[in-house]
C-alpha cells in the first residue's frame, strides 16, 4: 500500500510498491530534487531499485552504499540502490534491462531523462504491466509528447513543474483532468496529483539536497546484504 501523511488536515498518498509517479518539468524546475526525495520514500529496502542515471546525476553521488552497476548485468537479488549509467548508444541494452527487471518482479526503476530512455518495449512492458508485478517506477522527463504516452496514461501519480508547450500540457490533462496546469508556479514549486483519487497538492519546493541524501544514507542501515527479495 502507498504510504499516507498528513498534508494541511488531508491525507497525501506516497507512491507504493505497485506505483507509477512521473515528474515533469523543465531543466532548473526542481523536479531532480523531487525524484530523490521519492527514491529516499521508496521501498529499496525490500527491494533493488534500479536508478537508470546517464546523466551522472551529482546529487546520487551522495548516496552512500550505492551500488555501481553495468546496464549487460543480472538483474540484482538483494535490497538495495544500484546506479546504472547508460550512454545514448545503450538504448536496446536499457530496454533489455528493463524487460529483465518485469520477468524478475519486485523490482524498482528510477529513470532519469526520459526523453532518452522513457520509450520501447521495455519501459512500456514496466509501465503497462508493472503494477501486477510490483515494479514501481519513477520516471523524470521534460517533454511528455516525446516520451512513451504510457508514462503519463499509466501514471497513478504526477508531480508537475509546469511546461511552457501547450502540446506537453495537453498530454498531462488528459489523463489528470483536475491538474492546473495553465497556473503558473513559482519557482521550485510544483502541483502533485493522484491521479486514482483526483486530488491535487500544491508543494512548495522539497527539501534540501543535504536532508533529501540524509533520510537515504539513514535507511540503508535498514538494509541487510544477506536478504535476498522475496
Amino acid at each position: 500500500m502507498p504510504k499516507v501523511i498528513p498534508i494541511d488536515g488531508n491525507k497525501l498518498r506516497l507512491p507504493g510498491v505497485r506505483d507509477r509517479i512521473s515528474i515533469i518539468g523543465p531543466t532548473g524546475s526542481g523536479k531532480t530534487h523531487a525524484a530523490l526525495w521519492h527514491l529516499g520514500n521508496s521501498s529499496f529496502t525490500s527491494r533493488p531499485w534500479l536508478v537508470i542515471n546517464p546523466k551522472r546525476e551529482e546529487l546520487l553521488e551522495g548516496v552512500e552504499r550505492i551500488i555501481p552497476m553495468d546496464v549487460t548485468d543480472e538483474i540484482p537479488k538483494y535490497p538495495g540502490l544500484y546506479d546504472i549509467q547508460p550512454l545514448p548508444r545503450d538504448q536496446d541494452a536499457v530496454q533489455d534491462l528493463l524487460i529483465r527487471a518485469w520477468d524478475h518482479e519486485n523490482v524498482g526503476i528510477w529513470i532519469d531523462e526520459g526523453l532518452m530512455f522513457g520509450d520501447g518495449e521495455g519501459v512500456e512492458a514496466i509501465l503497462t504491466q508493472g503494477r501486477s508485478k510490483k515494479c514501481p517506477c519513477i520516471m523524470l522527463m521534460q517533454r511528455p509528447v516525446w516520451v512513451s504516452r504510457f508514462a503519463v496514461s499509466e501514471a497513478t501519480f504526477i508531480q508537475y513543474f509546469g511546461l511552457s508547450d501547450k502540446r506537453d500540457r495537453a498530454t498531462v490533462q488528459a489523463f489528470a483532468e483536475n491538474l492546473p496546469v495553465d497556473v503558473p508556479l513559482e519557482k521550485f514549486h510544483s502541483q502533485y496529483y493522484d491521479i486514482p483519487r483526483k486530488k491535487n497538492w500544491h508543494f512548495k519546493p522539497m527539501p534540501a539536497a543535504d536532508k533529501i541524501l540524509d533520510t537515504i544514507n539513514s535507511r540503508m542501515d535498514e538494509l541487510r546484504p544477506q536478504r535476498k527479495v522475496i
